[in-house]
């Protein structure tokens, strides 16, 4: 029997980069969960999947000034399956220089308490 406990983490991720938008991975302690771009659409689901900046419709050059001003993020949703105690998010940026920021790290589901916009604890259930 596992005393893993199922929990459903979400948090907003925020970035600044310039040119190309960078690619990042995003562990839990040092479990590799994703390897994502970090990229924004325009209208999703018409016309193809270009990478546009939403603001200004530059394709894949420039982030502009009202895209990093504006608060847009990436809304990041976490289930896992975690034994109780302490854990952490880290993010890896690869090749590209750009500075990531985590905010709003919300609980969805599950016994966890919440300690700082990286790191929360896993709560043990008595069943």
């Amino acid at each position: 029997m596992s005393d893993k406990q199922f929990v459903v983490i979400a948090f907003n991720l925020f970035c600044e980069w310039r040119k190309a938008p960078p690619a990042y991975r995003l562990y839990v302690d040092d479990e590799l969960l994703t390897e994502r771009t970090y990229n924004y659409r325009v209208n999703p689901g018409e016309g193809g999947c270009a990478t546009i900046c939403i603001n200004c419709s530059l394709y894949n050059k420039n982030v502009c000034k009202k895209t990093l001003e504006s608060g847009t993020y990436l809304h990041e949703i976490l289930p896992l399956e975690l034994p109780p105690g302490k854990h952490h998010i880290r993010l890896e940026t690869l090749g590209k220089k750009a500075r990531f920021s985590i905010r709003n790290l919300q609980v969805k589901e599950g016994p966890v308490n919440i300690i700082n916009s990286t790191t929360f604890e896993v709560l043990k259930c008595e069943q």
